[in-house]
């Protein structure tokens, strides 16, 4: 993605105040909960520190984990497949497919199969792709990306879900609904919002039945037991991990535990991040004894990464998408606009490391910088940082490096400083006239100067209170 279209996408986005709406309504509501759930403070802390401590772990040893977790499975009687990248994850699938002569696959929420397109080439190859996740069926319905880890149609009101259903699968809107004009009392939106989950699932139950293959993600792998580990609140994933005569696991090599001790470490955090749940409503622990299993192990650039002293703690994110959650780019603007599978701070970072800084490098420049992607983050994963550096190799204009090159020259001189301070106070314009000021206001909207520096302000205000510090 070029840069022009990268940053005109967010900024159509953050254009729309619905959009906006909806996505800050949605994402307030997980923060709330996930307050009133995880605690604060040294206690928070500890429990970071003792999940990164796990994944980091983990990195340091993955390639013997990795061995183990296949021997596990294969001693259970499933089968593990390497892929490097995403052309050899796809046609492998595609390959398990043929072998049960499967029609219909029936999937549970996966960002690793958004990641190498799946569903767009087992379409093209003749197979019908069932979403069994409810946000994800919707999007599924509506061609879109999911715009959240967790929350795939987190982007859209009751209304625009209620018309998708009503478009797509022949479902009336709930009695009492507006379609058009004012939205509808509450009451009447969480009456509808119930309405049309029953309906979905009442769309989907026979869709199990007819699935002849389950293809499903894992929010972890555990090395010692050959386990799949798959935590959902819908029983989707349960459905398709057991109905059909063939189970698929696609998974990146990163999402590896230890054992089941470390998985006890981490799920507490994953719930409460992504969620704000205390606990999730199923964590489910498969092995090939029951269901016939295949795990396809996804490479797709993360080996390359993890020998990568600077960046390879990225490998640790757990997928709770707190990072989206906080981000004031993310809250303005949704996920569409990120461009892939990952959005949000987390997919800022990743991608430009997994697909190279040609395709994705811009992503970087989609941040604030505030920090308080890494704050929340359960693992410590410093993302603000992360992304401070992959703006560094960035190409930077001849007028760009020169006025940066001015600013650093004025802020190691005082004297010089406030002059040029001092100067645009009292001609702004100035700003309009210098090509670094018409570069930045190209994307960005130049704040008024104030009236007065910061060190007159206070300097006037010990005055004025007759002390060394203003407030004390």
């Amino acid at each position: 993605m070029r840069a022009e279209g990268t940053f005109r996408a967010f900024e159509e986005a953050a254009a729309d105040p619905a959009l906006a709406g909806k996505v800050r309504r949605a994402l307030d509501r997980s923060l709330a909960k996930m307050a009133a759930h995880l605690p604060l403070g040294p206690e928070r802390d500890a429990l970071r520190d003792r999940a990164r401590a796990v994944r980091m772990d983990v990195l340091d040893r993955l390639p013997a984990l990795i061995e183990e977790f296949t021997k596990k499975v294969e001693a259970a009687g499933g089968r593990v497949f390497h892929a490097q990248d995403s052309a050899r994850a796809r046609e492998r699938i595609l390959s398990i497919l043929k072998e049960e002569k499967a029609r219909v696959v029936v999937k549970s929420k996966s960002m690793t199969t958004e990641e190498i397109g799946l569903n767009s080439f087992l379409e093209a190859e003749g197979l019908e792709v069932v979403e069994t996740d409810l946000g994800e069926l919707i999007v599924q319905l509506r061609r879109e990306r999911p715009s959240h880890i967790t929350a795939p149609a987190l982007h859209l009101s009751v209304e625009d879900i209620a018309r998708t259903f009503r478009d797509q699968l022949g479902i009336p809107p709930p009695e009492g609904l507006s379609l058009e004009g004012p939205p509808s009392p509450e009451e009447v939106r969480k009456r509808a919002a119930r309405e049309l989950s029953l309906a979905a699932r009442r769309h989907l139950a026979g869709r199990f039945l007819e699935g002849d293959v389950g293809i499903t993600g894992a929010n972890f792998l555990v090395a010692s037991s050959g386990s799949v580990v798959i935590v959902e609140n819908e029983n989707n994933a349960r459905l398709c991990t057991s109905l059909p005569r063939r189970q698929v696991v696609l998974a990146g090599v990163e999402k590896l535990l230890p054992s089941e001790s470390a998985l006890g470490v981490l799920l507490p955090l994953l719930t409460a991040t992504a969620t704000g749940q205390p606990a999730a409503g199923v964590v489910n622990l498969l092995t090939p004894r029951f269901t016939p299993m295949d795990v396809v192990l996804l490479d797709n650039g993360r080996m390359d990464l993890l020998g990568n002293e600077e960046f390879r703690d990225v490998l640790a994110c757990i997928r709770c998408g707190g990072c989206m959650n906080i981000c004031p780019v993310y809250r303005h603007a949704g996920g569409h606009p990120y461009g892939g599978a990952y959005a949000g701070p987390i997919g800022a970072v990743l991608r430009p490391l997994l697909e190279g800084m040609e395709k994705a490098g811009e992503l970087p420049f989609a941040s604030s910088l505030c920090g308080a992607c890494a704050e929340i983050c359960p693992v410590r994963i410093p993302l603000d940082r992360h992304l401070l550096r992959l703006r560094a190799p960035a190409p930077h204009g001849l007028a760009e490096r020169a006025g940066f090159r001015a600013w650093a020259f004025a802020a190691k001189r005082p004297a010089l400083f406030r002059l040029a301070a001092a100067l645009w106070r009292k001609l702004p314009f100035l700003a309009d006239l210098l090509p670094p000021g018409r570069a930045w206001k190209k994307g960005r909207e130049l704040p008024p100067p104030p009236k007065e520096s910061f060190e007159t302000w206070w300097e006037r205000k010990k005055k004025e209170e007759g002390h060394g510090r203003p407030g004390a």
